[in-house]
């Protein structure tokens, strides 16, 4: 059943002011059996198919941590315009979206750090101008950002001739702490050649970086 009493996510970010009532999810469900949201006769139908404590608990923690990016955020504000520098006030983690298939891992995983810290969610498309994608690889990566707002990640998209200069862009810009890469060992000779990673690590003082590799072969 398609819910329709929700607004557009870019609508609530552009917001001037947002209030959030917290309630755990057996408290907000009590309720609606009292009739205290829905007339009886809806409560029954809502508690069964989208009011289920899963959903709320996952609502739950979205809210949580888009109220702590916008608190973030307006300190940065605050402490910008005195003059002052500071490191983030809160957790933020970022995953590369690309059209490998693990990207998806990467993505679950962002997702699973984002919500033990209660921390907003990030995942940023980097395209590379000039270099053209073929139209399944084009799909894999639309595909990929798709499956990540579903994981209710705001999603980033830019442009830099050098992946990893567009990354340190990004994380300096929106202040990631933590960041998700799908881990691409070395194939051949690349000597003198540092990793994603590594370069970073190098640029970004404080920026942890995480590695998603392929999932262990299953043993019969």
């Amino acid at each position: 059943m398609p819910v329709r009493e929700r607004i557009p996510d870019e609508v609530v970010r552009t917001a001037d002011e947002i209030e959030l009532v917290d309630m755990s999810p057996h408290a907000l469900r009590q309720r609606m059996r009292h009739g205290n949201v829905y007339p009886p006769d809806r409560a029954v139908l809502a508690l069964e198919r989208f009011f289920t404590e899963t959903n709320l608990t996952a609502l739950r923690d979205l809210s949580l941590r888009f109220v702590a990016g916008k608190v973030d955020d307006q300190l940065e504000g605050i402490v910008s315009e005195r003059g002052l520098r500071i490191g983030p006030v809160t957790e933020r983690v970022m995953a590369l979206v690309d059209e490998s298939p693990e990207c998806r891992r990467a993505l679950r995983r962002s997702a699973s750090i984002a919500s033990a810290l209660h921390a907003p969610l990030l995942a940023v498309a980097v395209e590379t101008p000039g270099v053209r994608l073929s139209r399944d690889r084009q799909q894999n990566i639309q595909t990929n950002v798709d499956y990540a707002l579903d994981l209710g990640a705001e999603i980033i998209r830019g442009e830099a001739s050098d992946l990893a200069r567009g990354l340190e862009e990004v994380v300096r810009d929106r202040r990631v702490t933590h960041l998700v890469l799908v881990h691409s060992p070395h194939r051949g000779l690349h000597v003198g050649r540092a990793s994603l990673a590594d370069r970073l690590l190098d640029a970004v003082p404080g920026l942890e970086v995480h590695l998603v590799g392929e999932p262990a072969p299953t043993t019969h």
